[in-house]
């Protein structure tokens, strides 16, 4: 497998220094949004859109830090940060309060922590969005991280990780980490528990906040029926004053998972639904820097194709799968993977070294003979069309996805995504 894996990254590189994917205009035909993309003086990078159609105003604001950077002493840490968070300011210190107030103007609010990305958002009506944002924003100014609600806090997360044990796509992940190289901030236990948050976490939270909840290393994401002006004027007001500090965001180690000469690891995991599935999974080079050319694109189009002569009709043929997909994955923009996912027949779960033995045939015959020009510029073309005539969307789950794409693209390439 070590010579596939060669093969596979060395067979990315050639794609890299070939042909570029990246759709390059800046707006979607028909489209009747203005953008704007500009950084505050404490070096906030802002995205705004403005829509006269949209229903709600939205907003989301991404820090560029999660949970593989948590203390080794105090996994879960930066999930625990973010429930604490939402806790009282110090201009507004009434528990609940935020969520009262989205509640009482039609809106709602939600957060999550990745590994190497923690986002907040929320949606509004418009009338109530300069309110909500002045609100909002005093979270990354002044929060309180009030102890009384410590403890409180910690069941939360305690509670999420019990759920987490009983969703197999969880187990799957959390065991397929663990089997990263010894001291890898991949096999750190991100979501945390009573029993890695137990003691006093207060001096451990402060010093997680001041060093990585720096305006420097935020991004911010507007969108409203608003003119682009007034959301300028209104970003202004609000967020120039979250302090900017120095920040060093620790370089994650690429090589997660030695190879093992010439062998592969294989791992059983027993589920708790009844669900049957293979995938095969390749740490590869890092990706995030090639992402105009998209690489795991174009390889993820060729694996997964789904018409005749492909490997996903031949697995069908032969009565082993029920389908197939294919492409890149990051937990970090350091840590890079390119993942084939199988859903797997019960004769395929029988017959998993017949599916191994196809998988590794069809990289083989790719790599052996190559990539027709015609693949990148059909991958171009349906990129292109996508984009053109993507129908606009909104909301935070929308907003959301912006503020979490300004950590890895910058502001001047955001509209064409």
């Amino acid at each position: 497998m070590d010579c596939i894996v060669k093969k596979l990254n060395i067979f990315l590189l050639v794609l890299l220094m070939t042909f570029l994917l990246s759709v390059t205009v800046e707006a979607v035909k028909g489209d009747k949004r203005e953008t704007k993309t500009f950084s505050l003086n404490n070096g906030l990078d802002i995205l705004l859109i403005s829509d006269p159609d949209v229903h709600r105003s939205a907003a989301a604001l991404s820090i560029g830090v999660g949970h593989l950077h948590d203390p080794v002493e105090k996994q879960g840490l930066a999930h625990y940060l973010e429930h604490m968070l939402f806790l009282g300011t110090k201009e507004f210190p009434e528990v609940g309060s935020f969520k009262k107030f989205l509640d009482e103007h039609s809106g709602g609010s939600n957060a999550y922590t990745g590994g190497a990305l923690t986002n907040y958002f929320f949606q509004v009506s418009h009338e109530g969005f300069d309110v909500a944002l002045d609100r909002f924003s005093d979270f990354f100014k002044a929060p309180l991280f009030d102890k009384k609600y410590s403890e409180r806090e910690v069941k939360a997360v305690n509670n999420e990780h019990q759920k987490n044990k009983l969703n197999d796509g969880w187990r799957g992940n959390f065991i397929s980490n663990q089997i990263s190289e010894s001291g890898h901030p991949l096999t750190k236990f991100g979501t945390g528990n009573k029993d890695t948050l137990s003691g006093d976490n207060r001096p451990a939270l402060l010093d997680f906040y001041k060093k990585y909840y720096s305006a420097s290393n935020m991004k911010l994401a507007l969108i409203s029926n608003m003119p682009v002006q007034s959301l300028i004027d209104i970003a202004q007001k609000h967020f120039s004053g979250i302090p900017r500090r120095k920040v060093s965001i620790p370089v994650m180690p690429n090589e997660y998972r030695k190879p093992l000469n010439g062998k592969f690891r294989l791992l059983k995991i027993k589920t708790i639904k009844d669900v049957r599935s293979l995938e095969v999974d390749f740490p590869t080079i890092r990706l995030v820097e090639y992402k105009e050319s998209k690489p795991a694109t174009i390889v993820g189009s060729l694996i997964g194709h789904e018409g005749k002569g492909s490997l996903l009709s031949k697995l069908k043929e032969e009565g082993l799968v029920l389908s197939l997909s294919a492409g890149g994955g990051s937990s970090h923009p350091d840590i890079n993977s390119f993942t084939i996912s199988v859903s797997l027949t019960p004769k395929g779960l029988d017959n998993y070294e017949r599916i191994l033995e196809l998988i590794f045939n069809y990289i083989r015959m790719i790599s052996d003979h190559g990539i027709e020009e015609y693949t990148f510029k059909e991958n171009q073309t349906m990129a292109q069309i996508n984009f053109d005539w993507k129908n606009p969307d909104e909301g935070m789950g929308f907003i959301a996805g912006k503020a979490a794409l300004l950590q890895d693209f910058s502001l001047e390439n955001i509209n064409t995504l």
